[in-house]
């Protein structure tokens, strides 16, 4: 069965992932000053990205197999 995405559900996921960025990044702003507060929120940003990356990569694939890490691909995920 393949996955399919309505646009609510990206919206949503986009809205999401926007939040958990902006907002922790806002508060580190006010305590740290606003450069401080934007790498910090780059890092969790980076961070949201590598989770739903590694997420994409251990999804089940159609066929019911558990996709298999191999080198290769884990050398083409480093690459995004």
């Amino acid at each position: 069965m393949k996955e399919r995405h309505t646009g609510a559900a990206l919206a949503f996921g986009y809205g999401l992932t926007a939040a958990v960025v902006l907002i922790p990044a806002f508060f580190f702003g006010l305590a740290f000053g606003w450069a401080q507060g934007m790498i910090l929120g780059g890092f969790i940003l980076a961070l949201v990205l590598v989770v739903d990356r590694v997420g994409q990569a251990r999804r089940i694939r159609p066929d019911g197999e558990e996709p298999q890490v191999t080198e290769d691909k884990w050398f083409r995920f480093t690459r995004l």
